[in-house]
């Protein structure tokens, strides 16, 4: 489908998210669950024990440090994946787990060095005086889109997600309070299972796969809205980056 030059509004988002969401939902919500599904586990353990009294504390701890590992390692990838496939999903594009995989792969190290320093970044704000903190949350937002189709990284990715969010982190901000609300009804609707912690561990992991695959769609939407609004985007549509996820080349200039 061809980029619009209008400001799509929030309800549009949250409507072309779902509607790609629904369109590839089985390439999608795989894609999530490779992270949810592990993280879930994982966490539910050392909460079982810690629950039970467990005589060893330190086995608690580990299971914690397995559960960081993990996520630092699957979060930044599934991250490029679902941004990979939200996007030439979007643009009417084939797109296969292969296919994600492989641009993912190549984006990897990049994404997880950047997420490490915007951690620092937000950790440092929130620790201060905790309002530059949830500032730099949105400003950071399009770091994914960013890495993977732009090919930046470290610092330079940062100041470029800031630049694009500049006078639009009130839409971002009603897209996750939109997520949120649905999110937090979706909880509601399993409290009846908690007699049985199979099923709300069942449930749970369900709605945060969902939940991560709509989050992470919408945000590859509001990338390519904002640069179709802000840049000459017809021209960006072509480069390599898009299309397989290779090196792309260098962004277009802002109007």
């Amino acid at each position: 489908m061809p980029p619009e030059t209008r400001v799509m509004r929030v309800s549009e988002i949250l409507e072309t998210s779902w509607r790609l969401l629904r369109a590839h939902f089985g390439l999608l919500f795989g894609i999530s669950a490779l992270a949810c599904v592990p993280s879930s586990i994982l966490f539910e353990i050392p909460a079982a024990l810690a629950a039970d009294g467990s005589p060893f504390p330190w086995l608690i701890g580990a299971f914690f440090v397995v559960l960081i590992l993990v996520l630092s390692i699957l979060a930044p990838l599934v991250a490029c994946m679902l941004t990979f496939a939200a996007v030439e999903s979007q643009l009417g594009r084939p797109v296969t787990w292969g296919r994600a995989f492989a641009a993912s792969r190549r984006r990897f190290l990049p994404l997880a060095g950047t997420y490490l320093l915007s951690g620092l970044a937000i950790l440092a704000g929130l620790l201060l005086l905790v309002v530059p903190g949830i500032y730099l949350v949105f400003a950071f937002a399009l770091l994914t889109p960013v890495i993977l189709l732009e090919g930046r990284a470290g610092m330079d990715a940062l100041g470029r997600s800031q630049e694009l969010m500049r006078g639009n982190m009130l839409r971002l901000c009603g897209f996750y309070l939109a997520i949120g609300g649905v999110s937090l009804l979706a909880g509601l609707a399993i409290t009846p299972l908690r007699a049985s912690p199979g099923a709300i561990l069942l449930g749970t992991t369900l709605i945060n796969t969902l939940v991560g695959a709509y989050t992470a769609v919408g945000v590859a939407v509001f990338y390519l809205d904002v640069r179709a609004c802000k840049e000459d985007f017809d021209r960006s549509l072509s480069t390599p980056a898009v299309a397989s996820g290779d090196a792309p080349a260098e962004p277009p200039p802002t109007r």
